[in-house]
């Protein structure tokens, strides 16, 4: 398996689109439905990180 590039980057509008290609795709219904499913994993992911992130450094700044 190769390793996965440095930098993924991907707005919410590109990821809908993605997924809106993908369901209008020839590829077998299932495959696009997990597909769509690893690209939302990936968004609430990064939105995810990036809340904590925004959360740490809020406690940092009320803590110091």
């Amino acid at each position: 398996m190769k390793p996965p590039p440095k930098d993924v980057s991907l707005s919410p509008e590109q990821a809908e689109s993605y997924i809106s290609d993908l369901h209008q795709s020839t590829l077998d219904p299932s495959v696009a439905t997990a597909i769509a499913k690893i690209i939302r994993s990936y968004m609430w992911l990064i939105w995810s990180l990036q809340e904590t992130k925004l959360s740490l450094k809020r406690f940092r700044q009320m803590v110091f």
